[in-house]
């Protein structure tokens, strides 16, 4: 749970084992929480929102621990994953907030790791995760989120939240 921290309130960067929790449930969340052990990351996030509609962002990267059964062409290779996520969300009215998150596992071993190819892979991701040739290995493993929440009610408030998921891309098409 250690971090250090430096910047002002609309630009943050911290450095450490930093929490998560990327999701509007209360119990559970569909792509990071606080339910498995913090990875030691670099995060970049703002810790007051931006603009009338309150824009928030995080981006960070992480490293996982050592794994001797990573997924590589058609057997397997061992190293140290790593994991890149992005979060934006917008509260347009007071009271419902939109929100879409993006986490990708990548690397470790003998898979790609550089951030030339995390840049590819987060623009087109039907191109590089689990298609191709197998003796060329995908890129990686990514899932998406898309939330809304709207708290209602005074002087007890309520919730209604979704959260919508999916992982890599359907039928090799960026959209679905």
């Amino acid at each position: 749970g250690t971090v250090a921290s430096i910047g002002r309130q609309y630009f943050q960067v911290d450095v450490g084992y930093r929490d998560r929790w990327w999701s509007p449930f209360q119990d559970s969340a569909m792509l990071l929480s606080t339910q498995a052990p913090t990875l030691p990351s670099v995060t970049v996030s703002n810790y007051a929102p931006l603009t009338r509609v309150k824009f928030r962002y995080e981006a960070f990267l992480a490293q996982t621990s050592e794994s001797a059964n990573i997924a590589f062409g058609s057997g397997t290779t061992a190293g140290k994953p790593r994991v890149a996520g992005l979060h934006l969300s917008i509260e347009p009215l007071a009271g419902w907030s939109i929100g879409v998150n993006r986490t990708m596992q990548y690397g470790g071993g003998d898979r790609e790791d550089s951030l030339r190819e995390l840049v590819k892979a987060f623009f087109d991701p039907s191109r590089l995760d689990n298609t191709g040739p197998a003796w060329r290995g995908d890129f990686g493993n990514q899932a998406a989120t898309f939330t809304s929440q709207f708290v209602l009610g005074d002087p007890v408030p309520m919730a209604i939240y979704f959260e919508y998921a999916g992982e890599d891309t359907s039928r090799s098409n960026n959209l679905r």
